[in-house]
This record gives C-alpha cells, sequence and structure tokens, in this order.
C-alpha cells in the first residue's frame, strides 16, 4: 500500500533533486523515497550497533583505551611489514 506524504521543503533542493534524478533517468518520487529507504536503513543499523555495545558492556565484554590503543599499534605495524 502506498501513502501519500507531503512535505515543504526549498526550491534549491527540489532543484537538486530534480537534478539526481534526471541524471539517474528516475522521477524525482523514485530518489526521494530511495534516500528515505536509506536514511532509515543507515539510523536502524546504527541503532542495532549501539544496542550490541549496551549488551557487550554490560556483559562485561570490554576493553580498557591502553588496550585498544596496543591493538592498534600492532595493526598498524603488521602492515607496515607487508
Amino acid at each position: 500500500m502506498n501513502t501519500l506524504v507531503s512535505l515543504r521543503t526549498d526550491d534549491v533542493v527540489v532543484e537538486r533533486l530534480d537534478q539526481i534524478a534526471e541524471s539517474l533517468d528516475r522521477n524525482r518520487n523514485w530518489v526521494i523515497n530511495d534516500a528515505i529507504s536509506k536514511y532509515i536503513e543507515m539510523h536502524e543499523w546504527q541503532l542495532a550497533e549501539m544496542q550490541k555495545g549496551r549488551a557487550d558492556t554490560e556483559a562485561g565484554r570490554t576493553i580498557t583505551t591502553d588496550e585498544l590503543r596496543a591493538r592498534i599499534a600492532k595493526r598498524h605495524a603488521s602492515r607496515r611489514k607487508k
């Protein structure tokens, strides 16, 4: 089912949307829906990652800043050797 949603935006934004739509050989509606879908996916992913982080913290699966720095230094050193 499709639901009609309206919004107000600057003329410049509409012009930019139309330019993108033209370059993709799509219509403005497609570009807007694609952008909204990607925005939602990104935020859902971020929320899921934050929930994983909270679960890891609550379960004690964390490392200190010094341990993180040591891991990063070790990784950089191994890449330099290649």
